[in-house]
């Protein structure tokens, strides 16, 4: 072929068509290799020249490839800096867009991608997780024996408990503690960063995390041997865990301590955490099966039932396993919210690029006649894009940086929260999110801006060669609006769910409520705080309860006279189980019951009186539908036991469960306890707002308590706002990304109106000039809009419609394929689109068309 040569062992081929710099640098640069190869008169000259040639392709041409490329940068920037206004607008899009889907899609991939740091061979590591009716994410403390010492599914198993207590030396705080049995950190395959982990006899000691290493001693390494305050127990800190650990939940846990034996009692579902490392060569449904026969074997041998799987395996992190808390599920969809939004500014600014590309149409004709090739002004239209995506992917990471605190701090406050620095995974993210947009949104308006005649592009006026992006700029506004529509609609129907949530009501008065908690250590001190709250100003009333609503509810058996008691539970004959709460004279008042018939609890009811009970109505319509409640007889845990006498009935409430119908509950004296219980909490009431006397309550009742009881006090909202976060967090960032993405259409909107009023300039000035009125101009801007928005809200309409389906599982008291969700996000993005066409209209009824001809 014409220019090339041979030697041995390397061919080089090119092309008499030059179109680049770079391939005519090659093809020179061939041509004298090819001379100097027919003129070499022995093998050694012809040995150099191919190493010669290699050297010029190794380092000679990369070297005039990056002088070419620095030349098409350089370039690109000046096109950028042309059009001021149309850049800034086109990094803002760019920055809002990647920040908001990096901040995510980070948090996505924190959460169900990535495997707990710091752990050896992570994938191999599981959990035991509760199946069928005992859907728990802990296990009793018998069935983790059970999977210790009677199953072969693991070569290690290893059972926490996870808990909030204070810790500190001297000012102490609130952490997350997890008390463990003492192979866990070396099932984990965990190594101490100082010190060592605790053995089988270990009591008092603790290993603290790396992060509360630094904060409360400073990186110091003395900390080994220092004691510290946990839980009311004096430790010593015998161990520093490495910094990538922090534990296998995604909650930061600061503290570990001791896990000693639990009571062997198989109905304690709520007892511990159970983890195992799987048998070399054993798959999760293997071990799964093998973990159900070893549990089904120690029910038999205790004398229960065991005839069914009670268990399942399943991922370590529970953000990842067959349990995930709802808001793992709502951040799926956030995330995906968040890429549509990205793609409709990637689409707004592909359009501004088109039209950028039009306007200099004649411009780039000039470039093609006098020899420029296709592909070089290709590159460097997509790398004046690149440059555009830069600078939006840079802001995107600082942008990053503060986002994500903002959303895990408000919406997501117990997940371990980042630091501000940003790893190689979010600046990955980033990354890759920054080229895809600088190549996408470029190769378009670059492919359009290369493609027409270069004759008709010299011969036609900008305005008139502008025609050729008409279409492809509507197609793409008219995406952006429906894409904007199938945002606001999800974000519609999350705050419908929201609302709905909000407005359910819980029996009882939340607004006016908080919770006075104290160590189970110090739990008889209870009474004496009780006492102390009700001599406060602004409480109305304080007393004890030992379940408190959102955190705890029990059930009990129950059986009644005149009914067998083996039908009554064999045969559906009656509840099988019902609520129970233990409450004080005075917690009833406090918890802001209704008092239906009878009377309260008087302080007469005490151990020795006659047993009795105040019940629910949902209690009476179950079991006393049409008869007088009041003089009934519960008898509680077993037939034998003596009568609990009826005296009260109260309105339902919903404690065990937020969003199912008040179940059946009755109240009994803490006085006259069925079984051995302690207070819960202290419940407080208030007349204004709990939340302005949280800090008195808390000050006055930790006087009362000795220096290492911890008081906490929070209005009982916050106990509650676990329930309604998961509606929370996706109403407000989908309010936040619809906002996005309805700024984003309104741009393009505006943008393309103004584009179409200057390529029809000429047109509606002679119109003006041969009698139309400015209204009659208002008018045909406005059914210009309604051409390019109507079709975008039909289609969004249309795709929100479908994609409600699959989150209506996630929403609560709202019809998804309600009409009026739809209708009110067409019209507000309708609304705003007209608001965006005032301007054009105003400069559409004010051309001239003496100027317009002076123009032409």
């Amino acid at each position: 072929p014409p220019g090339s040569f041979r030697s041995p062992g390397i061919v080089f081929v090119f092309s008499r068509h030059r179109t680049s710099p770079f391939e005519h640098f090659l093809y020179e640069m061939s041509q004298g290799a090819v001379h100097q190869n027919r003129g070499a008169g022995d093998w050694l000259e012809r040995l150099s020249v191919v190493t010669s040639s290699i050297w010029g392709i190794l380092m000679e041409a990369p070297a005039e490839h990056a002088r070419i490329a620095g030349r098409d940068i350089k370039a690109a920037w000046s096109g950028v800096l042309k059009e001021p206004l149309s850049s800034a607008i086109i990094v803002g899009t760019m920055a809002l867009t990647l920040g908001a889907n990096a901040t995510l899609i980070g948090i996505v991939d924190q959460l169900l991608m990535q495997l707990p740091r710091g752990v050896e061979n992570a994938y191999r590591v599981v959990r035991v997780y509760g199946k069928g009716y005992w859907t728990a994410l802990t296990r009793s403390w018998p069935d983790y024996l059970d999977l210790r010492d009677k199953s072969s599914a693991f070569s290690s198993v290893a059972a926490f408990q996870a808990g909030r207590v204070p810790v500190g030396r001297e000012a102490l705080r609130k952490l997350r503690e997890e008390a463990i049995t003492p192979n866990y950190f070396k099932m984990l395959g965990v190594k101490m960063e100082l010190g060592r982990v605790f053995d089988e006899t270990a009591r008092a000691v603790a290993v603290i995390s790396h992060s509360y290493w630094l904060s409360e001693f400073g990186g110091n390494r003395d900390a080994v041997g220092e004691r510290l305050q946990v839980g009311g127990l004096t430790h010593t800190i015998v161990g520093v865990a490495p910094k990538a650990f922090t534990g296998v939940d995604p909650a930061e846990t600061m503290v570990w301590t001791p896990l000693g034996e639990l009571k062997r009692d198989r109905g304690n579902y709520g007892a511990v955490n159970v983890i195992g490392r799987l048998r070399d060569g054993l798959t999760l449904a293997q071990a799964d099966l093998e973990a159900n026969r070893a549990n089904q074997q120690g029910l038999r041998e205790d004398g229960l039932k065991a005839d069914g799987d009670v268990m399942q395996l399943g991922a370590v992190s529970i953000t990842q396993g067959p349990q995930a808390p709802q808001e793992i599920q709502v951040s799926k969809w956030l995330a995906l919210a968040a890429i549509v939004v990205m793609l409709a500014g990637w689409l707004n600014v592909a359009q501004l690029l088109t039209a950028r590309a039009v306007r200099r149409s004649r411009e780039t004709a000039i470039h093609l006649a006098l020899g420029a090739s296709r592909m070089r002004l290709m590159r460097q239209w997509v790398s004046e894009s690149l440059i555009f995506a830069t600078v939006g992917g840079i802001a995107a990471l600082l942008m990053l940086a503060t986002l994500r605190q903002f959303v895990y701090r408000l919406l997501l406050p117990d997940l371990a929260m980042p630091g501000w620095s940003l790893g190689w995974r979010e600046l990955g993210i980033t990354a890759v999110l920054t080229l895809l947009s600088g190549v996408l949104t470029g190769w378009g308006p670059a492919w359009h801006a290369i493609r027409g005649s270069v004759i008709t592009d010299l011969k036609q006026t900008g305005r008139h060669g502008s025609q050729r992006g008409s279409r492809l700029r509507r197609g793409l506004v008219m995406v952006q609006v429906a894409m904007t529509v199938v945002v606001l609609v999800a974000a519609g129907l999350f705050l419908q769910s929201l609302d709905s949530v909000l407005r359910i009501d819980p029996g009882f008065d939340l607004d006016h409520l908080m919770v006075v908690h104290l160590d189970s250590k110090w739990s008889g001190q209870q009474v004496r705080l009780a006492e102390r709250a009700r001599q406060l100003p602004g409480v109305v009333a304080a007393g004890l309860a030992h379940s408190i609503p959102g955190e705890s509810a029990w059930r009990t058996r129950f059986y009644l006279d005149g009914r067998d008691p083996q039908r009554f539970y064999t045969e559906g004959g009656g509840i099988v189980n019902l609520l129970s709460t233990f409450v004080d004279p005075q917690g009833m008042q406090a918890l802001g019951l209704q008092l239906r018939q009878g009377r309260w609890f008087r302080d007469a009811d005490h151990t020795g009186s006659e047993p009795v009970a105040i019940v629910n109505e949902q209690l009476v319509r179950e079991l006393w539908p049409r008869e007088e409640a009041l003089g009934k007889c519960l008898h509680l845990m077993k037939a034998s036991a003596p009568c609990t006498r009826v005296v009260g009935v109260v309105n339902a409430t919903r404690v065990e469960s937020w969003f199912k119908p008040a179940p059946a509950q009755y109240y009994v004296p803490l006085a006259q306890p069925v079984r051995q219980e302690e207070a819960g909490g202290v419940l407080v009431r208030t007349k204004g707002n709990p939340a302005q006397l949280v800090g008195v309550v808390e000050k006055e009742l930790q006087a009362l308590v000795p220096a290492e009881a911890f008081v906490t006090v929070r209005p009982l909202q916050e106990v509650i706002e676990p329930v309604v976060r998961p509606w929370r967090l996706g109403a407000t960032v989908l309010t936040g990304l619809g906002s996005l993405a309805l700024l984003i259409a309104l741009v393009g909107v505006f943008g393309l109106l103004s584009y179409l009023i200057a390529q029809r300039a000429q047109e509606w000035s002679i119109r003006q000039a041969m009698g139309a009125t400015p209204m009659d101009i208002a008018r045909r801007v406005l059914m210009a809009m309604l051409h390019l928005v109507f079709p975008g809200l039909i289609v969004g309409a249309v795709m929100a419609f479908a994609a409600s389906r699959f989150i209506a599982s996630l929403l609560y008291g709202v019809d998804p394929e309600g009409w009026f969700t739809y209708g009110a996000a067409t019209m507000l993005v309708l609304g705003l689109a007209s608001l965006a066409s005032v301007v054009p209209m105003w400069r559409a009824t004010r051309l001239d068309l003496l100027r317009q001809l002076r123009e032409e």
